[in-house]
């Protein structure tokens, strides 16, 4: 501290003479001086940009000619307009040393426009980032051979609504996509003044651990994949195997899975109905509300995915759907073909050749990329039909849980017990109260407040502690009769499993050997199994 400072140290280091933000590390005291500088009105922070040199001058063939003439006599030229565009020779050598274009006498040598005397062509030449810099703007009106762009067109389009590319973009070229913007803005030729309004940043895949790229020579490609599984599974797989945004290990092993899932679909659609002898089974009036909801669901589901540019979470919704349709035999009923229709145009994006085969073969006339994408709206009793699909999808991951720890070969019978109408009611207060959060003391005062549920007091630790890391579940959901529903509900989860079903009240069991019955919580019934 001691030694006299000839100049900035830059580095990071311990500060001194920095009144109160002596003896601490420079590096973490940055965001407090900039807040004392803005209480103080004397500073505030700011974003520095540096354009690199490299983006301008390139000693490579393939970039945008510079227009320039240097003249032994007159200096450094500009090409005159009339002489524009200056084109690129095709003759030139590439022998792995210096400029090629130096070696074409015809190009490099040029009379100055100015004396007319012998003179070099600037043989450096732009990168391609000069011309992706404003390329959008040029999108607007291609086909303009006096100017760039008009303005009224690239204003009647920009910004653009959404921009898409890997991490490395977000660095370098919308940098300069937004420097090129705002200086074309300034001499009023851009309409705005930032080029995108959205950014999706990719995230990176990954073979064998390294990033995936011609120089790591890792890169996989598609060539082989398309023709062993065609175009629409390697579409579908690469869309479905994980967020864009989400960096992933490329694995073929799933493209095999995609092609059987795409396979069987296939085989469903396009084959199974054609046969008038396909065996029928009757369905309860539960199974096919419930397939009704889980497709106007599903439509809302990818919809908002697909909006959000979450691929994998929408094609995985769609691929859900269309396994529960497949659960069942082909039906020509109407709104049984109306959910194979809306699940073939939820599928287009993903699989759009095969979807189209799908379409004619469902009886659908025209295209269906052209085809209006489907909507769906969800009444009260809809919600109420997504509280039952959650309670059974429960049901069966527990009824398979206990089956597998008990190790039980043979089951006789199912005993569920549907939790009692206040456990709901306290359910849903406690997740409101704790927005989901396992908040102990939150939730007990929130019980402990409700007059509703004072005749329940002697309960409430006991439910709170069993139920406060699940009161998420209800948090959203609609309030059921949970004994009703399971009962519409014994012949299907009867034909799932092939064994017995019985339905029982939490607070009235008619039998109940383990006191199983306290168990019972919102959505999660309580199990007993002989």
């Amino acid at each position: 501290f001691n030694k006299p400072l000839s100049g900035a140290f830059k580095e990071e280091g311990l500060l001194f003479n920095s009144a109160q933000f002596s003896g601490r590390k420079s590096g973490e005291c940055i965001p407090g001086m900039v807040s004392f500088a803005k209480q103080n009105n004397f500073g505030m922070e700011s974003t520095q940009y540096k354009l690199r040199d490299w983006l301008i001058s390139r000693q490579r063939y393939w970039g945008t000619p510079i227009p320039i003439i240097h003249c032994p006599h007159c200096g450094i030229v500009p090409v005159p307009e009339k002489n524009l565009p200056v084109k690129l020779p095709t003759n030139a050598r590439f022998t792995g040393k210096g400029n090629p274009l130096q070696s074409v006498a015809e190009f490099a040598n040029a009379p100055c426009p100015q004396c007319g005397k012998e003179a070099r062509r600037e043989t450096d030449t732009m990168d391609t980032f000069v011309d992706s810099s404003w390329y959008f703007l040029r999108f607007t009106d291609p086909s303009n051979e006096q100017r760039p762009f008009d303005s009224k067109k690239a204003k009647h389009w920009l910004p653009v609504a959404q921009y898409t590319g890997g991490i490395e973009h977000a660095v370098l070229h919308l940098l300069y996509a937004r420097f090129f913007t705002k200086v074309l803005n300034d001499l009023t030729l851009s309409p705005v003044r930032e080029p995108f309004q959205n950014l999706l940043t990719l995230g990176m895949v990954l073979n064998h651990g390294k990033v995936m790229s011609k120089s790591a020579g890792n890169v996989v490609e598609p060539g082989p994949l398309i023709e062993q599984y065609g175009p629409d599974t390697l579409r579908a797989f690469v869309l479905g195997i994980a967020a864009p945004t989400k960096e992933l290990e490329w694995n073929n092993s799933g493209i095999e899975d995609t092609h059987h899932w795409l396979e069987r679909w296939n085989e469903f659609v396009t084959n199974t109905h054609s046969s008038d002898s396909a065996k029928k089974t009757p369905k309860t009036d539960l199974e096919n509300r419930l397939l009704e909801f889980d497709t106007q669901k599903t439509v809302i589901d990818c919809t908002r995915h697909l909006e959000e540019m979450d691929h994998n979470s929408a094609f995985l919704s769609v691929q859900k759907l269309s396994n529960e349709y497949m659960k069942r035999y082909f039906s020509r009923d109407k709104k049984f073909l109306a959910g194979l229709k809306t699940i073939t145009l939820l599928l287009s994006p993903f699989t759009p050749h095969v979807s189209e085969s799908w379409w004619k073969a469902l009886g659908n006339k025209g295209f269906c990329s052209t085809a209006k994408w489907p909507t769906a709206k969800l009444s009260k009793k809809d919600l109420e039909l997504e509280s039952v699909s959650f309670l059974l999808e429960q049901v069966r991951e527990d009824v398979r849980a206990i089956q597998s720890l008990a190790k039980l070969e043979r089951v006789k019978r199912v005993v569920l017990y549907a939790a009692p109408p206040w456990k709901w009611i306290a359910g849903k207060t406690m997740a409101k109260a704790t927005l989901g959060k396992p908040d102990f003391g939150a939730a007990m005062k929130s019980l402990l407040a409700s007059k509703e549920l004072q005749p329940q007091r002697k309960e409430f630790e006991s439910f709170v502690k069993s139920f406060l890391k699940r009161a998420h579940t209800v948090l959203d959901k609609q309030p059921i009769d949970e004994f009703d529903y399971l009962n519409q509900a014994k012949a299907l989860l009867e034909k799932e499993f092939g064994f017995s079903f019985e339905v029982q009240r939490a607070e009235k069991p008619t039998q109940d050997p383990q006191n199983k019955s306290r168990n019972a919580l919102p959505l999660k019934p309580a199990i007993w199994m002989e």
